[in-house]
C-alpha cells in the first residue's frame, strides 16, 4: 500500500497502490489557512483523491 520504494524493491516487486500523497498535502495546508483564518467551518466537505493501481510482479493474467 502507498506504493512505497520496499514494495518496488521487493521481490517480487509487490502491486500498490499510489496515493497522490502531494496533492492531498497541498488540499490539508489550504484547508488549515481557511480554518486559521475563519473562512472554513465545520462541517467540512469530504475531498476525494484518485489512487492509482501499480501492478508489478505480484499479479498475473487469467488465462482464458
Amino acid at each position: 500500500f502507498d506504493n512505497t520504494l520496499i514494495a518496488k524493491l521487493n521481490e517480487p516487486a509487490l502491486t500498490t497502490i499510489a496515493q497522490p500523497v502531494g496533492e492531498m498535502a497541498i488540499v490539508a495546508v489550504k484547508a488549515l489557512i481557511d480554518i486559521l483564518e475563519g473562512q472554513l467551518e465545520a462541517p467540512y466537505d469530504l475531498i476525494y483523491f484518485e489512487p492509482k493501481l501499480i501492478e508489478r510482479n505480484t499479479v498475473q493474467a487469467l488465462k482464458e
